[in-house]
């Protein structure tokens, strides 16, 4: 059975889209602060700071304006035309592509990157996107 175009994004002012790969959605990294007490030979460990990765949405389906808008995301971001920064939604789908395995809400997110999967004149198939973006934070559900 395929398991292609498993996952669905949403991302506000963006036309949900299909995916064939989402990486870094389970990504925090934390690093614990350092306490040297006395003599003591390590540190004591504690709470410390915490990011969450970059999520990286691979294969996207670029149907009607989708790509567009993706790109004028990213492009009015880094030109500063438009810095406001968007929420979204990753759903991950089981083979059925109807059952909800997990979901993922994504807040305070800035663009990253951003790439065509390449253009064929020569297929009919639709056009894909890979691009990415930082989230402040993320929850799974």
């Amino acid at each position: 059975m395929s398991t292609k175009n498993r996952f669905i994004v949403e991302i506000d002012g963006i036309t949900q889209m299909r995916a064939t790969k989402v990486d870094g959605l389970d990504l925090i990294k934390h690093t614990p602060s350092k306490l040297m007490v006395g003599n003591r030979s390590r540190p004591i460990h504690g709470r410390g700071n915490d990011e969450v990765g970059e999520v990286t949405v691979n294969h996207a389906e670029a149907l009607g304006q989708t790509a567009n808008e993706v790109f004028q995301w990213h492009r009015n971001y880094t030109r500063g035309i438009d810095l406001t920064k968007r929420n979204a939604r990753v759903i991950q789908l089981d083979d059925d592509e109807v059952t909800q395995l997990a979901e993922y809400q994504l807040t305070e997110c800035v663009p990253t990157s951003y790439k065509h999967d390449g253009m064929d004149a020569n297929s009919s198939d639709p056009g894909f996107i890979t691009f990415g973006f930082q989230p402040d934070d993320v929850e799974r559900f």
